[in-house]
């Protein structure tokens, strides 16, 4: 509520590319030779790592066109005030109140 987000709608494009292509190209790999990958665990690690970059690329190129604009705060706004105390209350619980410690 504190901010607006804008979008490339290159960048949603291309992440959604890269999340359906190597999400495709990682199951794909990984179904069609599970068969001769008995005792291969670094085969199945590269197929999972390739699906965590791809995840991590898709996430990155996402953000690269996205843009935030903070919103300012009106003057009778008392969100700041109570973030405030929800963090010191916070904060507080999680020091003991008996300082013989």
């Amino acid at each position: 509520m504190n901010y607006s987000s804008t979008y490339e709608i290159g960048n949603v494009v291309g992440s959604i590319i890269i999340a359906i292509a190597a999400t495709n190209i990682a199951l794909v790999l990984f179904f069609r030779l599970q068969s001769k990958w008995d005792d291969a665990f670094w085969k199945r690690a590269g197929c999972a790592l390739l699906l965590a970059g791809a995840v991590s690329g898709m996430h990155w190129t996402a953000a690269t066109g996205t843009s935030y604009t903070l919103i300012p705060e009106s003057e009778n706004s008392a969100s700041g005030k109570w973030t405030v105390i929800v963090v010191a209350v916070i904060v507080s619980s999680f020091y003991p109140s008996d300082s013989r410690v």
